[in-house]
Parts: structure tokens; C-alpha cells; sequence
């Protein structure tokens, strides 16, 4: 997912394998997220810096589609696309 609404908010989430990480700017602001599959406990976060909601939940829900808005924190994240990873991008 991306984001990259002008004067706003711009950031990216990217999950690839076992790992989930985000990150938006806000203004001066920076905020970050890193996920981290672990086996018999399922997604865990492992470091968030800032208090924005960034929504790698996302990344591992079923029937996720490209193209699709996913909207958190006032903010709409357009899926980019899924193949063996799942990019979600303020533009």
C-alpha cells in the first residue's frame, strides 16, 4: 500500500516472507511499523516508532485485491499489488 496525498501524508507498507513493515510521513512526522510472523504465536509487532495507526494488519488478511482502498488513520492506502508480496502505498 502507498500513500502520497500532497501537503498530507506519504508512505508505504511492504510485506514479504514472515516480515511486515511500514512507514508514513506526516508533515515532519515520521512513523514506522515492523510485524514479524512467529510460529505458533502468529503476527506479532516487533517495533512501532511514532503513534500513527498504520494498517499492515491488512497485508495478511484473505481476499485482499490490487487496486482496493484501505482506509486508517483519516488516510486512504490503494493496494499496489500481490504476487509473492503485498505492496500498500500512499502515493
Amino acid at each position: 500500500m502507498r500513500i502520497g496525498e500532497v501537503g498530507v501524508a506519504k508512505g508505504m507498507i511492504v510485506r514479504v516472507g514472515q516480515f511486515c513493515q511500514g512507514i508514513v510521513k506526516k508533515g515532519d512526522v515520521v512513523h514506522v511499523e515492523r510485524w514479524k510472523w512467529m510460529d505458533g504465536l502468529g503476527w506479532r509487532s516487533i517495533a512501532k516508532i511514532g503513534d500513527a495507526n498504520l494498517p499492515c494488519e491488512e497485508t495478511w488478511r484473505d481476499g485482499i485485491k490490487e487496486g482496493e482502498i484501505i482506509s486508517e488513520g483519516g488516510l486512504d492506502w490503494p493496494t499496489l499489488g500481490y504476487v509473492s508480496a503485498l505492496v500498500i502505498a500512499l502515493l
